[in-house]
Parts: structure tokens; sequence; C-alpha cells
């Protein structure tokens, strides 16, 4: 099939209304693409080109492209650069298109969990003394008898916070610290349903019995798992309250 012509955009004249700068260039690509004037297959200037013609940084256009990656309305392909997709395909109809810009946000909080969380784990596993499987375990049977959201929440941040001692490692530790406010955004009350308790304490379980074995395989895993689990309890919760509902 013949690729399209490449539409001829005057990208200077174009302009830009949103006040952070990112977000302008995101909803004029937004604008192009809705209406054809970026029809599927064409391909974006590159992000040097596109930010001198538009008068912002590459950030700038770096970060609304990306944007636009999530809602699946273009797609980086090797050799040939950032094409346009087809809006109307149904491709870009994923969760992240349609959550506010903190319910995204948390999303992609539980990527960054997923990233590190698993590894601390297992190094914790092959590290951790009688004192930190000690703490542990407390942590647990404090979770195990506690039903307030808003102290379940906070017992879930210190045994991760734990873990990530158990490691002896000072720049672990200090990540865990600096991440910690991401982190609790995704422990917030309104998303602590009954459910997501219960799934949280035996996934926290499984992740101490790995580390008490020090099975650091094991103890990845175990993490790996129970921040999959969360987040597949989170996302239709994130849906639901779109649409007006509360978690259970």
């Amino acid at each position: 099939m013949a690729r399209p012509a490449q539409p001829e955009v005057d990208w200077s004249s174009l302009p830009l209304r949103a006040a952070k700068r990112s977000d302008a260039v995101y909803d004029v690509l937004e604008q192009l693409i809705a209406t054809r004037q970026l029809p599927p297959g064409a391909r974006l200037p590159p992000e040097r080109e596109l930010a001198q013609q538009l008068g912002v940084s590459r950030n700038s256009v770096r970060e609304a492209v990306h944007e636009l990656e999530l809602k699946r309305l273009v797609e980086r392909r090797s050799g040939r650069g950032t094409m346009v997709l087809d809006p109307r395909s149904g491709t870009h109809g994923t969760l992240l298109s349609q959550l506010a810009p903190e319910e995204r946000d948390l999303l992609e909080i539980m990527d960054f969990r997923l990233a590190i969380e698993p590894p601390i784990a297992g190094l914790a596993a092959e590290r951790t003394t009688r004192g930190g499987l000690t703490r542990l375990a407390r942590l647990l049977d404090e979770m195990a008898d506690e039903t307030n959201a808003t102290r379940v929440a906070e017992l879930d941040h210190r045994f991760h916070a734990a873990i990530a001692g158990a490691t002896h490692n000072r720049l672990l530790v200090r990540l865990h610290e600096v991440s910690s406010e991401w982190l609790r955004q995704s422990r917030r009350e309104a998303l602590q349903s009954r459910r997501r308790r219960a799934a949280s304490l035996d996934g926290h379980r499984r992740i101490y019995e790995a580390i008490k074995a020090g099975d650091r395989d094991g103890a990845h895993a175990a993490m790996a798992e129970h921040i999959q689990q969360v987040r597949s309890i989170i996302e239709p919760q994130l849906a639901d309250r779109g649409d007006g509902h509360r978690p259970a």
C-alpha cells in the first residue's frame, strides 16, 4: 500500500495557548491528528526541528510526544521517526487516555515501583539480619490487626521501607526515601479497598517468607507479583471513579 503524502504544515504559525509549553505542544499536535491535517502514517518532524519551528524547548516537544504515545496517537519506529496512528482505530483507547493527570500519574508510579522494588526485595533476601526480619514480622502482625485505611497505608509504607533498609545499601534506602511521596499516592485512602488490603497482606507475607528463606529470586518474584496484583485492583477502581463510582 502506498504511503500517504507527507502533509505540508506551517509549524511556526501554529498558536500555543496552554500555559505549560509541553501541554501547548500536545494540544496542537492532538488537534492536527484529530482533524487529519496529520493523517495516519504521517511522520512528525524531528524533535530539534519541531522545537525550533514552534519556539519551544526540545524537552517540551519530548514530553508532548510522550503523552501522544501513551494515548496511542503516535508511535516511534526505528529508522522512520515518529509516525501518526489512526485515532479511529481504537488502539488509543487505553486506560491511560481516559484518566485525569493525577490518576495517570498513579499508574506511572506503579510502573516505577515495579522497576525498583523487586530487585530491592531480592537483595534484602541476601542481606537481611535477624533484626531486619523481626521488624518485618512485627509490621505484618500490625497490618493483620489494623482496619483503619490510613493506618494500613502507613504500615504498608513502613513495610516496604524496612525491606529497603534490609539491603544495608544507603543509596537504595535513600532512593526509597526520596520517592516516598510519589509512592504514598499509590496507597492513598480512597484506593484502600477491602479486597486490596487482603491481597496486599497476603502479598507481604509471601515477600517476607522469601526474604526469611534467603531466596533472592523468590523475593524478587513475590514483590513483582504483589505490585502487579495491586495494580490490577487499582486500574478498574480508577475506571469506576471516572464513572462516578467509588471502590468497594
